[in-house]
């Protein structure tokens, strides 16, 4: 399962940037993310490195994780407008397509996987703007002010410890957007709309829940209210700052792909374990085939 809660973690981060909008060529960035505001003494923080020019993007993260796969060093590089994204490991030199909708699709399956141990599930997604008016000027980009509310049901069922839990997300976003940075690129970054998982159920909540918006987010602030089923609630906030912002000539190198680095597959250490407890081999149908004998399916 520590493989599954790093996936978890590498979703809920990427997740974290996958904001809607578009930006112009030849940029450079940093941003800052701060999570845990209201429930830590010390909020996390990571910093990011992003480098755009039409269709190639790449962005370098700076987290002392190291059990991450967002860790400091690892990158996300695609040379086709965001339409193949690769998670580079400068460390151990390899590369791993990376989408989000896949790895979503690994936590809609796991109930499968694990011969019905253990379920996590998504329902009752909603999202609406609340309003819209002009915001001040970040890094001398005009920006548009957008508030935003979006939320669904998370439920997790893990039967081999008789526990269930539910609790309702509920997030409100402040984002400062800058409608005149475009670029195709960006996609790498941010969406224009949802991924597609194949689960339904998922699917219907991350298009409910996630709203498209025109341009290039400098800064959001959202603040999340879970509760769960006795009606406790948690209130925590995060916030996603564009700290440098310019256009300036990227060189061709910052987007190659080492000509030395290995191909893999993110899903092959689940799979292989997978593999070594059942007796089956590598190469089964899905990346979780297996697990039901570690959670006594069969």
């Amino acid at each position: 399962m520590r493989k599954t809660t790093l996936l978890i973690k590498a979703v809920a981060l990427t997740g974290s940037l996958l904001l809607a909008g578009q930006a112009m060529a030849g940029l450079y960035c940093e941003t800052e993310t701060r999570t845990g505001i209201l429930s830590r003494r010390r909020p996390n923080v990571q910093q990011a490195k992003m480098w755009v020019d039409g269709d190639f993007g790449k962005v370098l993260f700076d987290q002392k994780d190291k059990d991450n796969p967002m860790a400091n060093g690892n990158y996300l590089l695609t040379r086709d407008g965001g339409a193949t994204v690769y998670l580079v490991n400068s460390k151990e030199k390899t590369y791993a397509p990376f989408s989000i909708a896949k790895a979503l699709s690994v936590l809609s399956s796991l109930t499968e996987a694990t011969g019905g141990m253990i379920s996590i599930t998504f329902s009752d997604g909603y999202g609406e703007i609340l309003g819209e008016e002009p915001g001040e000027p970040i890094l001398s980009y005009s920006t548009q002010k957008v508030s935003l509310r979006h939320g669904f049901t998370l439920t997790t069922n893990m039967k081999m410890f008789g526990r269930k839990t539910v609790n309702k997300m509920d997030t409100q976003t402040e984002t400062w957007i800058a409608p005149d940075l475009k670029d195709a690129a960006l996609n790498l970054w941010l969406r224009k709309g949802p991924p597609e998982t194949g689960d339904s159920e998922l699917d219907t909540v991350l298009r409910t829940a996630m709203i498209p918006l025109d341009g290039f987010p400098l800064k959001t602030v959202s603040t999340t209210t879970t509760t769960d089923k006795k009606g406790k609630e948690k209130v925590d906030q995060t916030e996603i700052t564009v700290t440098v912002l310019r256009e300036e000539t990227v060189p061709a190198s910052v987007f190659e792909l080492p000509a030395d680095y290995e191909e893999i597959s993110l899903m092959d250490p689940a799979g292989a374990m997978a593999a070594g407890n059942s007796g089956e081999d590598s190469g089964s149908e899905s990346p979780l085939k297996g697990l039901k004998s570690l959670f006594g399916g069969k």
